[in-house]
């Protein structure tokens, strides 16, 4: 082993991005006989701003025309990408001459904001996203992602649920409508930017171990902890170990629409402490999070969920994976370093900087990867989650989901299947909680129970299969219908009724049977989004329960594809595993 003194040569750890600059749109000096756009995600008082605006506009330009916020649909909710998408035959057909976007006041609807403002830019029209001041560094991230560097934001100050009605009026008239009609008519530079011409073989940097950890640590590209230094020798042993172009692009992630390639995938593993067998893993993880359905775009999300791997099939045996007592623990090589590889990959291959395009208020730490216990699951004769999820018994799969929020460690005893169901039932209501509204709001809600042996055997023992605990979750956990309602005027800044979910045909019409308050509602969506995964101390009666943040990372599956190389790698050091 080299010295810690002597030179290394650490290969560039981010992917390229492949944004170009976009150049921003002649502006409007009169608003006269203009059609002016207003563009909305549904959430943070849009409904009174926009009309404020509106107002002021009318009394400036009596000539302008005002094209509601109604006529385009919410670019942030469950149908935010499809809304995004016929965005710009929306804005033809409506003949937009200037749109104002917003509102940006958290960490993923700031960035749905901006994307809305780039859609506008591209059609030619000139456009002002309207952002809260805690997001306006986000914004402004994001947009030199986009490649609308420079493009005009109108910040409003504060936080907008704290704001009297008076407030808010006084910040739109002082700070917000100013700053529109700016940026309509404020001519703009052009900006300089765009994606990274070099190629990502060529660059490097030359020093010692300690300093190659300064200049990672400098650039924010690693986790804080000390990483292994991706030297070509390596970055080479990992790609040597999947048939596929150390170039070939495996997904766009956003938010900096950076181009995650198989050799961008290997340095990061190498700095992870990853070990070269695990590399096809470490591929199937970033095509799970590549994948539309995973909504990466939204992982910078104020919540702050973490992704968890989940790996399921013989390869956990292969490769050394823990699932016994401490399951998720720290600790085990493999388990270790993928969980850490899954956050370098958001930060370095997708470009979620915390505090930047990240804006996790609070976050929590990395979750090392999750493994199933095939032994166990096999012995009570109960499939294992990847033939749940639609895979072959013997086949290896990465499933990747967002973790918003874990429960305490729930305990299961008693002599029937009814005593052991109360507690986990309980515990799914307790941690979802009134988070539950952003589960209705959006269509999605995804619940990881991690079951000990023990208590799974206990159900199979008592006749009860996955099925059977699913349904009973499914039909018995309720939640107050005012608490629901209540919830969003706290996180959204205005209310949420189930009486415009049931009209929107989001949820059907038993949630408004009673409009009592105290009436008890369904949690959750769908029966088959309960994943039940094996694993933790088999002597002991313990369950934990895993929520994820609505449609942002519902858990998405990849096979793990095998090529001869790393059989023959395997077969030949099998201590290497």
């Amino acid at each position: 082993m080299s010295d810690m003194t002597d030179t290394l040569e650490a290969a560039w750890p981010l992917a390229t991005s492949g944004t170009t600059t976009l150049p921003m749109k002649p502006r409007l000096e009169d608003l006269n006989g203009k059609r002016v756009g207003f563009v909305w995600d549904y959430v943070f008082r849009g409904d009174e701003m926009f009309p404020m605006i509106a107002a002021e506009l009318e009394r400036l330009y009596p000539g302008v025309e005002i094209a509601p916020y109604e006529l385009f649909g919410n670019i942030h909710g469950k149908d935010g990408n499809g809304v995004l998408a016929k965005l710009p035959e929306r804005l033809r057909e409506e003949g937009i001459d200037a749109a104002v976007i917003g509102v940006g006041n958290c960490g993923s609807c700031t960035p749905a904001v901006m994307r809305g403002v780039m859609i506008a830019e591209q059609e030619g029209i000139p456009s002002v996203g309207l952002v809260s001041s805690g997001f306006e560094a986000q914004a402004k991230a994001v947009a030199r992602a986009l490649g609308i560097e420079g493009a005009p934001l109108a910040v409003y100050p504060g936080v907008i649920p704290f704001d009297s009605r008076q407030e808010l009026e006084t910040k739109i008239a002082e700070t917000v409508l100013p700053a529109v009609l700016d940026g309509f008519a404020k001519p703009l530079s052009e900006v300089a930017g765009g994606g990274l011409d070099a190629d990502p073989a060529t660059l490097s940097f030359t020093g010692t171990y300690d300093e190659i950890q300064e200049h990672f640590h400098s650039n924010s590209w690693t986790d804080g902890l000390p990483i292994t230094p991706p030297t070509p020798r390596r970055v080479d042993e990992f790609l040597s170990l999947v048939d596929r172009d150390p170039d070939e692009v495996i997904g766009i992630l956003q938010p900096e629409f950076r181009n995650a390639t198989v050799r961008a995938v290997a340095v990061n593993g190498v700095m992870a402490g990853c070990k070269p067998e695990y590399m096809p893993i470490l591929v199937a993880a970033v095509e799970a999070i590549a994948d539309p359905e995973f909504n990466l775009q939204h992982a910078g999300a104020t919540p702050g969920w973490e992704p968890m791997v989940i790996v399921s099939g013989p390869i956990t045996e292969q490769l050394g994976f823990y699932s016994g007592t401490g399951a998720l623990r720290v600790g085990t090589r493999a388990n270790t370093s993928i969980g850490r590889f899954m956050r370098l990959c958001f930060r370095n291959l997708a470009g979620w900087i915390p505090g930047q395009t990240d804006k996790g208020t609070i976050g929590s730490g990395f979750n090392v990867a999750l493994s199933e216990n095939d032994e166990a699951t096999a012995a009570i004769g109960w499939p294992t989650s990847r033939v749940d999820r639609g895979f072959a018994a013997d086949d290896n799969i990465v499933t990747v989901q967002s973790v918003l929020a874990t429960s305490i460690p729930v305990y299961s005893g008693g002599t029937t299947a009814e005593d052991l169901i109360g507690p986990i039932r309980h515990h799914v209501e307790t941690t979802i909680g009134p988070w539950a509204y952003t589960g209705l709001w959006y269509g999605h809600s995804h619940i990881l129970i991690v079951m000990s042996p023990a208590v799974a055997g206990e159900f199979a023992r008592h006749g009860w299969s996955k099925d059977d605990i699913r349904h009973r979750i499914f039909t018995e956990t309720k939640i107050k219908a005012g608490w629901v309602e209540r919830y969003p005027i706290h996180a959204a800044g205005g209310e949420m009724t189930l009486e415009r979910l049931v009209s929107d045909g989001v949820i059907d019409a038993s949630y408004t049977e009673s409009d009592d308050p105290e009436r008890e509602i369904p949690l959750l969506i769908k029966e088959q989004w309960t994943d039940i995964v094996l694993a933790g101390d088999p002597g002991r009666n313990q369950s934990r329960i895993y929520f994820n943040n609505h449609e942002q990372g519902p858990p998405t599956s990849k096979r793990i594809e095998l090529s001869d190389t790393w059989r023959g790698h395997l077969g030949a050091n099998p201590a290497d595993a």
